[in-house]
């Protein structure tokens, strides 16, 4: 990866660029909700541990609140990975393809992310009403903030792959020869593609 150049990051048509900032700053809020809530359910659970062991006391209402907590950081980390582009790929198969195959493949599975997520959100939001008045047995929380998390980390998976499919685009044009992996390199989102 030694052969990208240092300064990809600042040859982006400006409307990708403030799309790339808009995008790290989503996921630095992201990331901060997510590793908050984690730290949160990993506290509450450590007390409430504590309390039933040591004292035969229990937080009545400790169940809930980490099942959200976790919920929250579980979809919000998912999509914190997804925009780094820290998920498993096989990229030995995928070098020894023709570029054009590559990112033939590439954009197949964007599109495929765009519309499984689609769906989630239309499904989400079809059901929300009902959540919303469907009221959990403790606390008396709607039903519908254990759906929130999964339905911003869709929209927010969205952003990022239709983010992926124009940068690639841009900038597989601009470098016929470089391999998907030396292109998406170029478009990173997190905060070490400032560093490359």
């Amino acid at each position: 990866m030694n052969s990208i150049r240092p300064s990809a990051q600042a040859e982006q048509p400006r409307g990708l660029a403030f799309f790339r900032q808009a995008l790290k700053g989503l996921g630095v809020c992201e990331l901060s909700v997510a590793v908050t809530a984690f730290f949160l359910a990993v506290i509450l659970n450590f007390i409430q541990i504590s309390l039933r062991y040591a004292f035969e006391k229990s937080i009545w209402w400790s169940q809930e609140i980490s099942l959200l907590l976790m919920m929250i950081a579980y979809f919000l980390g998912i999509s914190c990975v997804f925009r780094s582009r820290q998920y498993i790929i096989i990229l030995m198969i995928v070098e020894r393809l023709p570029q054009k195959i590559q990112l033939l493949c590439y954009y197949f599975a964007q599109l495929l992310t765009i519309f499984f997520c689609t769906v989630i959100l239309v499904e989400g939001f079809q059901i929300a009403p009902e959540r919303l008045t469907t009221y959990t047995v403790i606390l008396h929380f709607p039903e519908f903030f254990w759906t929130l998390p999964l339905l911003v980390a869709s929209a927010s998976m969205i952003l990022t792959s239709l983010y992926f499919s124009v940068s690639i685009w841009n900038e597989s044009v601009k470098n016929p020869g470089f391999s998907l992996s030396k292109l998406e390199a170029l478009v990173l989102v997190d905060k070490e593609a400032d560093q490359k």
